[in-house]
């Protein structure tokens, strides 16, 4: 009898269910790093299947070898046919997303607490500042994170598929976004809501920190630099 179990390489899961600090402490253990090449159609295929959606084209299929991504895609595209899966598809996905932990989390006595909901949205928006004002794509625990979201900063991590912490202690911890497009989502939110018209967006792409961190040399450039403008592609538009 052979048992075998999966679980994301996060030091808080690996502790919980193999008593070990790191997946390489674990006997016989193997790191996967995604969905392979040569599995990814039949993977999606699979995936749609479950979730009844029909996809009337894909642009990059290689963006859901991410299963964390690929899972949140079809959460938020349930039930739905005809979906042209291209970059705004893809950045509506984390809106949706977000929408639906932020009301799901906000729910008392079955029905949503619209200040409970305000407040992690409110949250939401200081963390995006953070991580923008801060060149980084993680913040310590007990620093940040709880500061921001207090009584509901547990929820938050028991969610599982927003966010991730590591070396949580009672010395501290980094926690980041599981997936880097929807922390580049939260940021661009944080920087569209500092701008009340096309005037204030114009000066705010074109001021020489934006200019740097999205667009600079290497040792300029901000660590979510990439998912923050496909965010901010499909946003200016709307």
């Amino acid at each position: 009898l052979i048992f075998v179990t999966t679980c994301r390489e996060k030091t808080e899961y690996i502790q919980k269910i193999f008593g070990r600090h790191t997946y390489d402490k674990v006997e016989n253990a193997s790191l996967l790093s995604g969905i392979e090449y040569r599995n990814l159609l039949e993977t999606i295929h699979k995936y749609f299947k479950k979730y009844d959606i029909i996809e009337e084209s894909i642009a990059d299929k290689t963006v859901f070898s991410n299963p964390l991504f690929l899972k949140i895609f079809c959460e938020t595209h349930s039930h739905r046919s005809g979906i042209v899966i291209n970059e705004h598809t893809l950045v509506e996905s984390m809106k949706l997303y977000s929408d639906s932990m932020v009301a799901n989390l906000s729910i008392k006595d079955g029905a949503v607490d619209r200040i409970v909901q305000y407040n992690i949205c409110k949250g939401l928006r200081q963390l995006g500042r953070i991580l923008w004002q801060r060149n980084t794509r993680n913040v310590d625990y007990f620093e940040d994170f709880y500061p921001i979201f207090k009584e509901h900063s547990e929820n938050l991590l028991d969610e599982g598929l927003c966010f991730q912490v590591e070396q949580l202690s009672p010395q501290g911890g980094e926690v980041q976004f599981t997936y880097d497009l929807l922390a580049g989502y939260h940021i661009a939110q944080y920087l569209m809501s500092e701008t009340k018209n096309a005037k204030d967006l114009s000066q705010l792409l074109n001021s020489d920190t934006t200019y740097k961190r999205l667009f600079g040399s290497q040792n300029e450039l901000h660590a979510l630099a990439e998912d923050i403008i496909r965010t901010l592609i499909v946003i200016v538009r709307e």
